[in-house]
């Protein structure tokens, strides 16, 4: 029992760690290694289709183009903006609320989420749970 966590920074890396996991975060920067792209989504796409979790995780832009990757071919969406935050999310009763984060398994036990300086948003949140809204009134947590 217990967890093993792998750390990379290397998108080739994760690529060949990518099989060996059951959960995956992408923890988005600015790599903008267009030859190791499409293997990336790829690899992703794969890992996804065969039941692994995934956390995407986004910050204002440009910090998410791995997240951009993923989200586009996964999902049909993107991430975008880089809006004034600063503020603390509260739980409360309903996700689309600005300011606030719905009740859910993945919060349970928390009552203030920051949510950031700046922070981007989903154009596109079809095929997305909120699960939080911005206090500028973005889903921010999807």
């Amino acid at each position: 029992k217990g967890f093993n966590i792998v750390f990379t920074n290397s998108l080739s890396e994760f690529i060949t760690l990518l099989p060996k996991a059951d959960i995956a975060w992408i923890v988005s920067f600015m790599n903008d290694r267009e030859a190791e792209a499409a293997k990336f989504v790829q690899a992703v796409r794969t890992f996804h289709e065969r039941g692994g979790g995934l956390f995407i995780w986004g910050d204002n832009n440009p910090l998410f183009v791995e997240a951009n990757l993923v989200l586009r071919d996964l999902l049909g969406t993107h991430l975008e903006g880089d809006t004034p935050g600063g503020k603390e999310l509260k739980v409360g009763e309903s996700s689309l609320v600005p300011g606030q984060f719905g009740r859910h398994l993945i919060t349970s036990g928390i009552v203030n989420l920051h949510e950031g300086i700046t922070i981007c948003y989903p154009t596109n949140t079809d095929r997305l749970y909120t699960l939080g809204t911005s206090s500028n009134n973005h889903p921010c947590v999807s």
